[in-house]
């Protein structure tokens, strides 16, 4: 057994089918292992793995966290229409906001380090914020914060 001294860092990637995670599966390969989270769709990319994570449960997302031991989320997972959050404001909202809550309940509680970021237009995202107030909050954990009529925060911490 490799001792956790010796072994290279582990990133785990949401929305691992997604145009961000793979750029960031490319860019930190040679120096990682990378682990991409996926949901429907397969990726075969050279150097990376791939795991079925289950986002929408809190509890086994802790449980999956736990058996991939890794040192830092990144989690990029995220419905990115403009046109379908817009049509489907309920889903965006499922989407972007409750499972992003419970990727980073299950980061906080498991320790792990967690990196947040959405792509998404805010014409969108303001037509959610209109009709339900969305707060992401990361319990102290570095990336973005997204609140109601002020824009974005930045909260930074050193991993």
């Amino acid at each position: 057994m490799i001792s956790n001294k010796l072994r290279r860092k582990r990133v785990l990637i949401t929305g691992g089918s997604g145009l961000l995670a793979i750029n960031w599966a490319c860019a930190v390969r040679d120096d990682w292992d990378v682990i991409l989270g996926i949901h429907r769709h397969k990726v075969n990319l050279d150097g990376v793995r791939t795991y079925l994570l289950e986002l929408e449960n809190t509890e086994l997302l802790e449980r999956q966290l736990a058996e991939l031991s890794p040192d830092l989320v990144i989690h990029t997972a995220g419905m990115t229409s403009v046109d379908q959050c817009e049509q489907e404001p309920e889903l965006a909202e499922q989407i972007n906001a409750s499972l992003a809550r419970n990727i980073a309940i299950a980061t906080a509680k498991s320790g792990v380090s967690l990196v947040h970021q959405l792509i998404i237009y805010l014409r969108a995202v303001e037509k959610i914020i209109k009709k339900r107030v969305l707060s992401i909050r990361l319990m102290n954990m570095g990336g973005l914060k997204l609140l109601p009529k002020s824009g974005f925060k930045r909260r930074t911490k050193k991993l």
